[in-house]
This record gives structure tokens, C-alpha cells and sequence, in this order.
């Protein structure tokens, strides 16, 4: 259990590494005004109104609540892992779906159909170090041991 956790963390940092070595080396468009805390993505952050009411997701096995605190911290309580994971998932894509739509694009080489020109080297060296294909065996591997239900995934 203590291995797939260690690849779990180990895929989760990947592409924030390759994001932040692509911008060092120039490979990746600057991300400019979207880091200015006064004007920038904490600015609207800040401003956002935390969700509420009652939303009912399919595939389930029972009851999940999520809490935002007065930070805007999101906290999950379920009755499964697998539920909890589920719940995890879907308020990662309703806070982080453009960042996670664009990470997901930078390990797939794709990056230039999002800004263009600007992407087309980080796209380059994504494909010739062969992130597509790591990026999909790690998916592979991830499902078949959720499948195979050890509570490893």
C-alpha cells in the first residue's frame, strides 16, 4: 500500500516538475500576470463564493459531505475511500479544471493547442521523452489496482 501511495504522490508531482523546468528553460508560454497577487488567479480566489446545496453524483455507494472552511478549504467526509477519492476528484475539476486541463496537456505534448506557437517546443520534448505513453501505463496500473481492490489505489 505504502508503494502506490509513493506513485501516486510521484504522479501528482510529474508534471508540476516538467511545468516548472519548461518554464525555467523557456519551453512554456510565462504565466505573466496570473501570478500578481493583486490582480492575479488569488485575487479571484479570494473573491469566490464557496459553494452550497445538495448535489446527487452517480456511482457512489453512500452519502458524501464536503465543508469549505473559512479559508475556502475543502473538507471530505465518506463512508468508502473509493467514495472519498470519487468526492476528491470532482472538487479538484469544480476548483482546478483549467490548471488541471493544462497539465493534462503539457505531459501529453498538446500544449500548443491551447496557446499556439508559444507551446509547440514544451510539446516537442514531452513527446520525445515520452510522457504520453508514462502518463497512460501509470493510468493503466492505477485502474488495475483499484479494480483489483487491495486499498493500494
Amino acid at each position: 500500500m505504502r508503494w502506490a501511495r509513493l506513485l501516486g504522490a510521484v504522479l501528482l508531482a510529474a508534471p508540476l516538475a516538467l511545468l516548472a523546468y519548461a518554464l525555467q528553460a523557456g519551453l512554456a508560454p510565462a504565466l505573466g500576470f496570473l501570478a500578481d497577487p493583486l490582480r492575479g488567479l488569488w485575487f479571484y480566489a479570494a473573491s469566490w463564493e464557496r459553494p452550497s446545496g445538495e448535489l446527487v453524483l452517480e456511482g457512489l455507494s453512500g452519502p458524501v459531505m464536503v465543508v469549505y472552511d473559512a479559508w475556502g478549504v475543502p473538507h471530505i467526509y465518506a463512508g468508502s475511500e473509493r467514495d472519498l477519492f470519487a468526492a476528491f476528484g470532482f472538487v479538484q475539476a469544480c476548483d482546478r479544471l483549467w490548471q488541471m486541463d493544462v497539465l493534462r496537456r503539457v505531459t501529453e505534448g498538446r500544449l500548443a493547442e491551447l496557446v499556439g506557437e508559444a507551446g509547440v517546443e514544451s510539446d516537442v520534448l514531452m513527446r520525445r521523452l515520452g510522457m504520453p505513453g508514462v502518463v497512460e501505463e501509470s493510468y493503466r496500473l492505477i485502474v488495475r489496482l483499484a479494480e483489483e481492490g487491495d486499498g493500494a489505489a
